[in-house]
């Protein structure tokens, strides 16, 4: 039904890694299942949050990166920026 173009799925992806949503079906191991995937995934629109790129979310970023490692020993990739979860609760906290 996918490939009949009768129906469109959406998908909402909150976090901005170029590597997790790029190919999220794709499968090292498994070049079929790969191809099958990428055909029902030609029905998907993908809908991701915009990053901004004004000086003052790049210092937020930076101190959101710092604290994630410090404080959790979470460490986020190079690509990678402040989840967009943080932005809003800081929105919504200063304003």
């Amino acid at each position: 039904m996918a490939q009949s173009g009768e129906y469109v799925f959406f998908s909402i992806e909150l976090f901005t890694s170029k590597s997790e949503t790029r190919r999220p079906w794709w499968r090292e191991d498994d070049p079929l299942r790969n191809h099958r995937a990428k055909k029902a995934y030609e029905a998907l629109l993908q809908v991701t949050a915009r990053v901004p790129d004004t000086n003052e979310y790049s210092k937020f970023a930076r101190t959101v990166k710092e604290i994630a490692k410090d404080k959790f020993g979470f460490d986020y990739k190079q690509e990678e920026s402040a989840s967009i979860e943080a932005v809003v609760v800081r929105r919504m906290v200063h304003t």
